[in-house]
């Protein structure tokens, strides 16, 4: 089936519904560029015929989700389908060997990940959200979709709603992202931990002390 016609259906069902598809993704990013994410999105129900087309999607499939984030790069942690106050819920979590390799998973189509040196010795941060059903006039402000990162250094140059420390938070209703939106940020990284010094002394003396002991048994 065509991919576009596929996409067509998939919005059509979700906009035949009451309630609101809702996103969250969690990243934290380390300072070798790897890092984890969290995925979580939910949407709310009124009927049983409403439970049967958000079935019907494959957005809340174990299976699918599976296939959307299987890659060489990428190791899956838990995944979650589940209902709770006429709510369906899906979550997964996995670990990534960089950045970069987010973007060769199929729900991240467009995304474009990166992560590049900068002047300054810093680094810059960005990612591109893709339409959000715009297209199709599904335009709802209770439609909530956030990004939270957490940033390996000192933040100091970004477009976020919000930064606490090392921690950005972006928030979007659908309408708000139109043709889609870019989040960046630049960040000094933080100093990678050294060896106490005294780490070094204590093995010269235990070398030394070894050296000795040999010597005098010849």
């Amino acid at each position: 089936m065509n991919k576009n016609y596929t996409r067509f259906i998939l919005i059509f069902l979700l906009f035949s519904l009451q309630g609101c598809l809702n996103y969250k993704q969690v990243t934290t990013i380390m300072t070798d560029n790897s890092g984890k994410m969290f995925i979580h999105y939910w949407i709310a129900y009124s009927s049983s015929k409403d439970s049967l087309i958000i079935g019907s999607t494959g957005l809340f499939n174990k299976d699918s989700l599976l296939a959307q984030f299987t890659a060489a790069s990428v190791k899956i942690k838990s995944v979650e389908v589940f209902n709770a106050d006429s709510t369906t819920h899906a979550q997964i979590e996995f670990q990534f060997d960089s950045i970069d390799s987010l973007n060769t998973l199929k729900s991240f189509t467009g995304a474009k990940f990166t992560l590049e040196d900068a002047p300054g010795k810093t680094k810059k941060f960005s990612q591109i959200i893709p339409p959000f059903m715009t297209g199709y006039g599904l335009n709802n402000k209770s439609t909530v979709i956030e990004y939270v990162y957490y940033l390996p250094g000192k933040i100091f140059n970004h477009n976020a709603q919000e930064l606490y420390r090392n921690r950005l938070t972006w928030r979007f209703n659908s309408d708000e992202i139109g043709p889609g939106q870019l989040l960046y940020a630049t960040y000094v990284p933080f100093k990678l931990k050294e060896t106490p010094r005294w780490i070094y002394y204590l093995g010269a003396v235990v070398i030394f002390v070894v050296i000795i002991f040999l010597l005098k048994r010849r």
